[in-house]
């Protein structure tokens, strides 16, 4: 199966065969990676030209080995035609023939930079957020496509991105206010002005819609929504103001022909029926087991692969999803005499191994 064959089967009720394998903080892995992934400079990737961006990006992913690939937009035509990258004794420079603008690049440092922690954190008027998050533009595809910023895209399809899965990258509203508040701004403006975390996120909500009308351009077959640190809010308050947001972004997606994969970091224990009823036709975890029965399983998707090694291997798979759950994953699975899909954090006592069908990877 190639990549793209088997992240499509993953999405079907069947599953698949095959599990496919990707990164999902690729950006960081090609930036800490950079020496081992690609034989190009560091400022290649600054490159305006789509030749040497499609180069790139072919090396890279045949060297990492993934299923998917997360397409790139480019600088319109005009744009990539009056500028070009200038290696000098001094540095790297972009440079814009037309203006004569010019842009000292620096290698991007192995572990990032800091992350602004409560930039805006005396933001807390309606005012203010309004000041700090404009509306995104009305997008107008014709007119992105026609001035050239779907080209590389466009290119890796044709080639060597035929056999991958494409998608594309967009935050959840509530989790892009950390962007507004930091972290402890965005937690006590969560416990105390709702009303503000709401009207942030509908901002927040139209620019990602916006980037959805971006990746429907591109090419994209799904959308990867990241989320981190909500494990740490209430049920209560994930069910007010993320919920809603995660579901209309969700709806977005669908209604572009795309799909949606969800990536909710941390503990998901408490919030089982809530990220189900995000619509998402993926989660994506870090950590937890979900089974179509947890005591007679016969297929089963678990996060981190490594829990595996927790456990002593069942001489069948049917009880494989109860031993995981067993050595600390957070659990979801049909229980028997229960309809539905019923979240629990700690099983009952297994009633013993059955007899049932060989294991199912699914998603």
């Amino acid at each position: 199966m190639t990549g793209r064959e088997r992240i499509e089967a993953a999405f079907a009720p069947e599953g698949t065969p095959e599990v496919a394998a990707v990164i999902c903080y690729e950006d960081i892995f090609i930036r800490d990676h950079w020496h081992a992934l690609t034989d190009a400079p560091w400022w290649q990737q600054f490159a305006p030209d789509v030749d040497t961006q499609l180069a790139l990006h072919r090396q890279i992913a045949m060297r990492t080995g993934q299923d998917w690939i997360t397409l790139p937009s480019c600088g319109t035509r005009a744009w990539r035609a009056q500028a070009e990258l200038q290696v000098r004794p001094e540095g790297v420079f972009l440079v814009e023939r037309g203006t004569g603008h010019e842009q000292r690049l620096e290698e991007p440092p192995i572990g990032g930079g800091l992350i602004p922690e409560g930039e805006f954190a005396s933001t807390d008027t309606i005012e203010q957020v309004d000041a700090l998050i404009a509306p995104p533009p009305a997008f107008d595809v014709q007119r992105y496509v026609g001035e050239g910023r779907t080209d590389l895209a466009q290119a890796i399809l044709a080639g060597f991105g035929a056999e991958l899965y494409p998608i594309a990258r967009v935050s959840s509203p509530l989790w892009s206010t950390y962007g507004l508040w930091g972290f402890g701004g965005m937690m006590a403006m969560i416990a105390t002005r709702p009303d503000l975390v709401r009207h942030a996120c509908e901002r927040y909500l139209a620019w990602a819609v916006h980037g959805v009308a971006q990746a429907a351009a591109l090419g994209a077959r799904a959308v990867w929504i990241e989320e981190c640190m909500l494990d740490m809010i209430s049920p209560a308050a994930f069910a007010e103001l993320n919920l809603p947001f995660l579901q209309r972004l969700i709806e977005a997606i669908r209604s572009h022909g795309m799909r949606s994969i969800y990536y909710p970091t941390g503990d998901p224990g408490r919030k089982w029926d809530l990220l189900l009823a995000s619509g998402a036709d993926a989660l994506a975890l870090e950590e937890g087991v979900i089974a179509n029965n947890l005591y007679s399983t016969d297929f089963a998707a678990w996060a981190p692969a490594a829990a595996v090694e927790r456990i002593e291997p069942p001489e069948t798979d049917n009880d494989l999803a109860w031993r995981l759950a067993q050595a600390g994953l957070p659990a979801a699975g049909h229980r028997p005499g229960l309809s539905g899909l019923t979240p629990h954090r700690t099983p009952a006592p297994h009633p013993g191994p059955t007899r049932g069908h060989s294991l199912l990877p699914t998603r």
